[in-house]
């Protein structure tokens, strides 16, 4: 957790033009906030009102501004706004991802199973 964090940091540090490098930061921030959701469940702050979800969103829309190209920033953000419960944001991203993999060339096998699994989400 910590570790991927600081590590993200050190990577965003070094190459803060690098849309991956804010990519990484966000899924660690997101990760860190599954583990803490896990923890703090019944006691916590809900999934879109915790620091980490807003760290995490900061770090997933600079890499979107940086790359508005790749689809993996925008399954990261439909992740993060379909667990916070952000219509906007999720719908967004998918129909931003959709678009960006409409073709299939160029995405991964990753990505064209999460293509075909988040087109039911578009109706």
């Amino acid at each position: 957790g910590q570790t991927a964090i600081r590590s993200a940091r050190d990577g965003v540090r070094e190459t803060p033009r690098l849309a991956a490098a804010y990519r990484e930061l966000g899924g660690a921030y997101t990760l860190m906030l599954r583990i803490e959701q896990e923890v703090v469940a019944p006691y916590g702050v809900p999934w879109g009102q915790s620091l980490r979800y807003y760290q995490a969103i900061a770090a997933a829309r600079q890499a979107s501004l940086l790359d508005p190209r790749d689809p993996a920033t925008q399954l990261l953000l439909v992740e993060l706004g379909q667990n916070a419960g952000k219509a906007d944001l999720t719908y967004e991203a998918l129909e931003r991802f959709l678009e960006l993999t409409a073709n299939d060339i160029g995405i991964s096998d990753a990505e064209l199973a999460q293509r075909e699994a988040l087109e039911s989400l578009r109706s």
